[in-house]
């Protein structure tokens, strides 16, 4: 196989296996409801019998964690749930816990502080078109779908509290220093709006929500919509976008950002100094070393190129 193929074939599984890296935190976890529509109907009982359904709860925001039992992310989900509950149920949020049997497990979950309904012909998984567990979803008070955490991280509370205190109007806690890549870390729910419509590959709508906010917006946020116009080929929007942000010096985000505008944009060697300094400050500098490995492919550097996708394999498994 010629050095040209190896490229192309390490290229192409590196960029899968980043995306699968990444998945349980960026992917939508719903295949047939997205952002800003409706919840589906279903109804399921609890275990004294009693049913529930949206139509049951209208007018007041639902949180629906749909999970399995016997399983240990779903558990620490569950406790996470129990804890917002404690917190939002006063003031009109209604929880919800919707779960199955895993195959090693026998017999329902242990009560929790909100009714917990068993989906045990799979309709609700199968109509919502889920495939991570567990999964939190989180509709307004007209049940418009919000927002959502895919899997369990250390930041779901954060980010399901703060997708909370947007719907409620409520004044969240001053939160701790932005830190941008992590969940959670944006407050206003328009910007965190834009960010999950942008996981959906929904750029235009991930546009329109970041305008709805206002124009002056911290560079956190910023992010999000340098991102989308990426995502559409509006470089020089995105480098405007971005100009602010990487002076006197810029997070490993916007390094790697500007990196991404100037590479497509032709600028090579600009665009390798700013991803070289995104592949040394971030601590999750597999995507630097892919842009850079990318960058040496398209300007004939192939040896460069097989040296950094390499090291961002390297960076992927030593996770």
């Amino acid at each position: 196989m010629t050095r040209g193929r190896t490229l192309k074939y390490t290229a192409v599984g590196l960029l899968s296996l980043l995306l699968s890296a990444n998945q349980c935190s960026s992917a939508i976890p719903t295949r047939n409801l997205k952002i800003g529509e409706t919840a589906l109907p279903f109804t399921l009982s609890d275990a004294r019998g009693k049913t529930h359904s949206p139509e049951t709860y209208k007018g007041k925001p639902l949180v629906i964690v749909y999970f399995r039992t016997g399983h240990d992310f779903s558990l620490k989900a569950l406790k996470v749930l129990n804890r917002l509950h404690k917190k939002f149920a006063a003031h009109g949020a209604v929880f919800l816990g919707i779960w199955n049997k895993d195959g090693e497990s026998q017999g329902a979950p242990k009560p929790a502080a909100f009714p917990l309904l068993e989906d045990e012909q799979l309709k609700f998984y199968g109509s919502y078109g889920l495939f991570i567990l567990p999964t939190t979803l989180v509709f307004d008070r007209d049940h418009r779908f919000k927002a959502y955490t895919a899997g369990y991280t250390d930041s779901m509370e954060t980010e399901l509290e703060t997708s909370l205190n947007g719907i409620l109007g409520l004044k969240g806690a001053a939160p701790s220093p932005p830190r941008y890549g992590k969940a959670g870390e944006i407050l206003d729910p328009r910007i965190n709006e834009a960010r999950l419509l942008l996981k959906d590959g929904r750029a235009e709508e991930a546009l329109a929500a970041f305008k709805s906010a206002g124009p002056d917006q911290p560079c956190p946020a910023r992010m999000v919509a340098v991102e989308a116009f990426i995502k559409l080929n509006r470089l020089p929007e995105a480098r405007k976008l971005l100009a602010d942000c990487v002076k006197p010096s810029a997070t490993p985000q916007a390094a790697l950002l500007m990196g991404r505008v100037l590479a497509l944009s032709g600028e090579h060697n600009t665009a390798e100094t700013w991803l070289k300094q995104a592949a040394a400050t971030s601590p999750d500098a597999q995507l630097a070393h892919y842009y850079l490995g990318n960058l040496y492919e398209k300007t004939g550097r192939k040896d460069e190129a097989l040296s950094q996708y390499r090291m961002a394999l390297e960076r992927i498994f030593s996770r």
